[in-house]
């Protein structure tokens, strides 16, 4: 399996794209790597499958709701820092690829849909038990605030959770709470656990 962010994280830098969240006139930057013209019409193909199998946030205040259209109005954006996001994203930028090489008459939207099955793109699932022990470790305020070691993350735990969670499956914690983008690094080997607003 692949993970999403070998090869996309390579894209988004090409396309100088640093932030977290991605709009719309991000993702033409990354249209454009492709090769693809703006005024192509696959490019809202592009832009509706992202919107679509990343899970986009879309802005308020435009008064139409989507169930009373069928559609939204207004602007949206993605969290390239969730696991699924990453995965669905890598999917729809392939799917665009590879109707810029050959299969244009199935387009983009079924593109995106079909590359999943066809590509192993790993996707990282955090279970309800990993979300217990990560609401646990940040509501402690020694947590919250800071950057530590996984050694310093697994002694805040209280002693009754850490005779029932040892050393190696807390790893294995830490390492999924990386991959679905839950953490921040300083690159020293320290973590930052995220609020869960910011995850």
């Amino acid at each position: 399996m692949t993970a999403p962010d070998e090869f996309l994280t390579p894209i988004l830098d090409a396309a100088e794209l640093t932030g977290p969240l991605l709009t719309p006139d991000d993702l033409t930057r990354v249209w454009r790597l492709l090769g693809r013209p703006d005024g192509d019409p696959a490019l809202d193909d592009f832009l509706a499958s992202v919107a679509e199998s990343c899970d986009a946030a879309w802005d308020e205040g435009y008064g139409i709701q989507q169930d009373e259209l069928g559609f939204r109005l207004g602007h949206w954006r993605i969290d390239v820092r969730k696991a699924a996001t990453k995965g669905a994203l890598l999917s729809a930028i392939t799917a665009a690829a590879l109707a810029q090489h050959g299969i244009a008459e199935i387009g983009v939207t079924v593109a995106t849909a079909v590359v999943p099955a066809v590509l192993e793109i790993e996707r990282v699932t955090i279970r309800p038990g990993d979300r217990r022990l990560l609401l646990e470790l940040r509501l402690k305020e020694e947590v919250r605030d800071r950057f530590l070691t996984e050694d310093q993350l697994y002694e805040t735990l209280p002693p009754e959770t850490r005779s029932v969670v040892n050393r190696y499956d807390f790893a294995d914690l830490v390492q999924r709470l990386r991959d679905a983008g839950l953490t921040d690094s300083a690159g020293d080997r320290t973590i930052h656990l995220r609020a869960p607003k910011d995850a």
